[in-house]
């Protein structure tokens, strides 16, 4: 990594918030019970849930964020509630991860209301691709398993015209997003503001 990208990359951590349009990323507290809870609530919400059954409990979800710390302090991963500018609440979690490989990084448990506005999780995984790609100065994101069952999530990605499948199993399509794909495509999405994003402390 070069010192232009070790720069973004320590900036970044510094950041309290990440600002978009439609979006403010806030860090998760791995302190906070609250935070747990909230986690806890999305990740067992019953539409469109295509996460691993999972029966987690607040000392597990609390003990998870005490490991999730010691990744945050080695600058592996960053884990962000969404808070929907709109709706003027936070209505969704994502994390920032493989933040320390060469050339890589990925996104991962996204999970958002039912009732989130429309065009935030777009607008937030275009951030994503922005501090990868533009910042960070990656040239993969991912790649990354979608269930086949999930035709929502594999609809929107077919859409935005970024990903590609290099992999699949019986229950999974591997999704990737190159950087050439990315520029290719993100101009468009800038032009409507989305997957424009600040730092904020």
């Amino acid at each position: 990594m070069s010192s232009k990208f070790e720069l973004e990359h320590k900036k970044l951590f510094e950041a309290k918030y990440l600002v978009g349009k439609t979006f403010r990323l806030a860090l998760i507290d791995p302190n906070s019970e609250q935070d747990a809870s909230f986690v806890i609530e999305l990740r067992n919400r019953k539409l469109n849930n295509y996460l691993r059954v999972s029966n987690i409990t607040l000392n597990d979800q609390m003990n998870y964020f005490r490991k999730y710390q010691l990744d945050f302090e080695r600058g592996e991963q960053i884990y962000y509630k969404i808070f929907d500018v709109s709706n003027n609440t936070f209505n969704g979690i994502v994390r920032f991860t493989e933040l320390n490989k060469v050339g890589k990084f990925c996104y991962e448990s996204m999970v958002v209301k039912e009732d989130i506005s429309p065009v935030v999780p777009t607008d937030v995984v275009l951030s994503i691709y922005k501090i990868g790609f533009e910042k960070l100065g990656k040239k993969i994101c991912g790649p990354f398993p979608v269930s086949k069952k999930n035709t929502r999530v594999l609809k929107w990605h077919k859409k935005i015209g970024m990903t590609e499948i290099i992999n699949e199993d019986n229950e999974y399509f591997y999704l990737e997003i190159s950087s050439k794909n990315y520029f290719n495509n993100i101009q468009k999405y800038n032009k409507l503001g989305l997957g424009l994003v600040s730092y904020e402390n």
